[in-house]
């Protein structure tokens, strides 16, 4: 019915979470020195994005939490990685079209080290689950091939969570990419 009617669909508060989480790794991976982010500036830029306006009190509560631990949780499980690549772009657009069918879109973070470039795509909570060949990642990795000319050594999911899997991430190979 609610197809029929068009009626929107209904609120969805880890919609919101993503994004704050999302919003607040941007805010981070902007940071031009990474040993900055103290454990009170990650909750200050962890609250600055929290934006629920539609949840309820005790959800709200829970996710303001779950945020506050989810953003120092993620710099720390990429520390080792910080002084070792390079933030190329942030929000990197690209386009790509397939057989007749265009695809827009914005790959979160692009980074460079001596091993190669990496495509990263930032998920909250079990959004590498919703996507488990990492069809969004590879898919952006083909547009920024299209764009640039170059094809990204290897695509990443970076899951960003306070309770589940923090900073787990995955790797695809030029080879995965290049089937």
């Amino acid at each position: 019915l609610r197809f029929i009617v068009r009626l929107p669909p209904p609120i969805q508060e880890a919609i919101g979470y993503g994004q704050s989480l999302h919003n607040a790794a941007w805010e981070v991976h902007r940071c031009s020195e990474p040993d900055y982010l103290t454990s009170a500036l990650l909750e200050e830029i962890a609250l600055r994005h929290f934006h629920l306006p539609f949840a309820g009190k005790e959800t709200k509560e829970a996710l303001r939490s779950a945020a506050i631990r989810a953003i120092p949780a993620y710099v720390e499980s990429r520390r080792d990685r910080t002084n070792r690549e390079t933030i190329v772009a942030t929000e990197q657009e690209v386009s790509l079209e397939i057989g007749g069918l265009r695809i827009d879109g914005r790959a979160d973070l692009l980074t460079a080290a001596d091993d190669g470039r990496t495509l990263v795509e930032l998920k909250t909570a079990r959004g590498d689950e919703r996507d488990p060949e990492q069809m969004v990642p590879r898919t952006y990795a083909l547009g920024l091939q299209v764009s640039t000319g170059q094809l990204p050594e290897r695509v990443e999911t970076r899951i960003i969570s306070g309770a589940v899997s923090a900073g787990k991430t995955t790797q695809m190979t030029q080879k995965v990419l290049d089937d």
